[in-house]
């Protein structure tokens, strides 16, 4: 089936709860959070919190249509609350939550090193469209649009740090 992900969360919880040490993970969530076996998502935060490793979520959600955000995604994300992206029931693909903030600029929030130098005029941020998020306790929103809606944010995770981006990847593959 095209749409079996077994063979996916066995080869991430594998990686994850393996012997192998990472800087920093970039992990987008192309199916859901949910999708992810309890045993890759657990992994995945021991990393983060315990071990100190860096995180990078791009564009997170949980996985089905109306669910409520699961607490082990609002603990990592930096950015949380969005409407979920869900898969059809009919033909398997993703299906955009219903918040989306399209053609505004970006702006910086505020000072940090993630972004000092990062020419924003240069980004087609209003081409981008970007998954209405709340930040997280404790997340510092380093790139907003200029409706106020966070684009980039970062945040502590125990040991780690988590940045979290809420710009959709459409047409990137």
């Amino acid at each position: 089936h095209a749409f079996d992900f077994v063979l996916m969360q066995e080869y991430l919880a594998s990686s994850l709860q393996g012997p192998e040490a990472f800087e920093v993970l970039v992990l987008g969530t192309p199916q859901g959070w949910e999708r992810f076996g309890r045993g890759a998502r657990e992994a995945l935060l021991a990393r983060v919190k315990e071990k100190g490793e860096g995180l990078v979520l791009v564009c997170p959600f949980p996985g089905a249509k109306g669910n409520v955000w699961p607490d082990d995604l609002k603990e990592l994300s930096a950015l949380i609350d969005a409407d979920s992206d869900y898969p059809d029931p009919t033909s398997g693909y993703i299906r955009a939550g219903k918040e989306i903030s399209r053609d505004k600029a970006w702006r910086l929030a505020g000072d940090h090193p993630i972004t000092a130098g990062v020419p924003l005029e240069a980004i087609p941020s209003k081409a981008t469209a970007l998954t209405v998020y709340k930040a997280a306790p404790g997340a510092q929103v380093l790139i907003e649009d200029e409706a106020g809606n966070p684009v980039v944010a970062v945040k502590q995770c125990g040991k780690g740090r988590v940045a979290t981006f809420a710009w959709r990847g459409e047409g990137l593959t």
